[in-house]
């Protein structure tokens, strides 16, 4: 961003929330994490609501192939759901997307957040630890590593407390 000088101006803490693409599977997480992005998000704001239909999807390691973890398989079915749950925790001032795309879910999340050039990405965290993150290839992990844009992790919380913490 450019201030009228020319000089590059340091961004406002509501750019990061300009355009956000917000990760939905369908899960109690996902939606609370639209309803903390509803209290970030500005005026004018581009919120993307997004899912990756996960239909056939296992992790495995070592040969002969041995499954560590089944990777969630979501249906277009519950993440239209999802979509439309989460689409009334948005509030009237920002524009809603919203597309479902169907294959892995942690590079195709990667993908949709530089497609939609957003500037931030939101996800629920879903409580797996980091290691098996790593090891089976988590969402927030890929996110994290990944992302072209500031990543947005959500953990319940209740509105008194928001944000209780930012890392």
């Amino acid at each position: 961003r450019r201030g009228g000088d020319g000089v590059s101006a340091a961004p406002t803490t509501t750019d990061v929330f300009a355009r956000v693409a917000c990760g939905i599977d369908g899960s109690e997480a996902s939606i609370q994490s639209v309803q903390q992005v509803a209290q970030l998000a500005p005026e004018g704001a581009e919120v993307t609501l997004f899912g990756v239909a996960n239909e056939s999807a296992a992790v495995s390691i070592g040969w002969p192939a041995f499954p560590i973890s089944h990777a969630a398989k979501v249906s277009r079915e519950t993440i239209e759901a999802g979509i439309e749950q989460a689409r009334t925790a948005l509030p009237a001032h920002v524009t809603v997307q919203s597309g479902i795309v169907t294959g892995p879910p942690a590079p195709l999340s990667v993908v949709e957040t530089k497609v939609r050039n957003a500037t931030a990405v939101a996800i629920g965290s879903h409580g797996h630890r980091r290691l098996s993150g790593i090891v089976i290839g988590s969402v927030a992990t890929a996110l994290l590593h990944s992302a072209p844009c500031s990543v947005l992790l959500t953990r319940p919380s209740s509105r008194e407390d928001f944000p209780r913490s930012i890392v």
